[in-house]
């Protein structure tokens, strides 16, 4: 069946994973996600392919939220398009406005700025309902993510996705691949944005990751006026590391 996109841009996403070709989600994974750790500005040639694809990547979602909104999922609704979700194995993505909904509700509106709200999604997709969450901080709460989210899918695609959509945001988040019914976990990343520095992604252990999904929330954001990315930044061992968003910044 020929894929449907919702917006013409999304064709980009398609472009990157032709045909017999490696997957789009398995490349984000290996180029990016992962060989981007080693990364710092005198390694960036050997990490040339992953930069590239970044690139790419942050082309095709600015022109997506520039017609979609800021807080559109892009791979989602590229998931959606090309018929790759699994309906058979009960996935379906809430459609944006249920997000919207439901954080309304839950959120609300009052005392954002105050003790930082914390999340729990344990079945994340590709990480609507923590976009919506991100959105209403920032059109509420003068643009400050005083909140901490936990993300949670079994597959990997999604999972992939979940983590990119935090990072290209720099939401304060753990994203775990893995299983919130049997409390396994097979791979996680944390993401955050420091003032002033792009938005970096770290990879974290499985036993880091574990005692999130356990118990989803920080000790230090407990007290008012915390900086969120600072409390997740220290959870991940976070020592300043360089990452690729360093690079495209600088190339910007």
């Amino acid at each position: 069946m020929k894929p449907s996109y919702s917006h013409r841009c999304l064709k980009g996403l398609e472009a990157l994973e032709p045909i017999n070709s490696q997957p789009l989600h398995d490349r984000i994974y290996n180029e990016v996600l992962i060989a981007g750790q080693d990364y710092t500005p005198a390694t960036a040639e050997k990490h040339k392919a992953g930069i590239e694809l970044l690139g790419k990547i942050l082309s095709v979602c600015q022109e997506f939220w520039d017609n979609a909104g800021e807080f559109a999922d892009p791979f989602g609704a590229y998931m959606e398009g090309s018929f790759q979700t699994s309906e058979r194995n009960g996935q379906f993505f809430t459609p944006k406005a249920i997000c919207d909904v439901c954080t309304g509700i839950t959120v609300g509106s009052e005392g954002l700025d105050g003790i930082p709200q914390t999340f729990s999604d344990g079945c994340c997709g590709t990480g609507r309902f923590m976009l919506s969450i991100a959105e209403h901080y920032a059109r509420n709460n003068s643009g400050a993510f005083n909140f901490y989210i936990v993300n949670v899918d079994v597959e990997f695609k999604a999972f992939v996705y979940c983590t990119m959509n935090a990072w290209l945001h720099g939401i304060p988040a753990v994203t775990i691949w893995g299983n919130s019914l049997t409390m396994e976990v097979f791979d996680a990343f944390m993401t955050f944005r420091n003032l002033g520095l792009p938005p970096q992604c770290i990879r974290v252990s499985a036993a880091a990751a574990e005692k999130f999904l356990k118990l989803p929330f920080l000790s230090g954001v407990k007290e008012e006026k915390v900086c969120t990315s600072e409390v997740v930044a220290a959870a991940a061992g976070y020592h300043g590391q360089a990452n690729l968003f360093d690079f495209i910044g600088s190339e910007a």
